[in-house]
């Protein structure tokens, strides 16, 4: 159980670092790299290291675009708080569609996680940008 544990933090890190650098490396549709990564070569990656691996889909990319949408949401310069809010939007919108499709999987826990902490992200950004305007 804790092995399955670890492999699946280890994917969503996985999906969540190369989502970020597809936004940073190819703009608007690096966003896809993370998915593509973890249903395509994430399991061939686990299955050389001896270990089962098949992707949860929805929950785990909704998981891991919500984490990218929070660092956006606290790490927005004061100086361009517009920048922040499109950013957390960008990454946080997928992700709650995302959860909303994961609601109905397997891992539905991880999908209402990721919900929340989306909109809290949204929400966080925008109150950032308020003050600004």
């Amino acid at each position: 159980m804790k092995s399955e544990r670890l492999t699946m933090l280890a994917a969503g890190t996985l999906c969540a670092l190369v989502s970020l650098a597809g936004i940073i490396a190819l703009s608007s549709p690096g966003i896809v790299l993370g998915p593509v990564i973890d249903r395509f070569i994430s399991p061939r990656l686990f299955a050389a290291m001896g270990r089962s691996y098949t992707s949860p889909g929805a929950p785990l990319w909704a998981a891991s675009f919500a984490g990218l949408a929070l660092i956006a949401a606290t790490a927005v310069s004061p100086k361009h708080p517009a920048a922040g809010l499109q950013l957390t939007l960008f990454v946080a919108v997928p992700g709650v569609v995302l959860a909303i499709i994961a609601f109905f999987r397997p891992l539905a826990r991880l999908g209402a996680v990721a919900f929340g902490v989306s909109v809290m992200a949204i929400v966080a950004s925008y109150l950032q940008w308020s003050q600004h305007h």
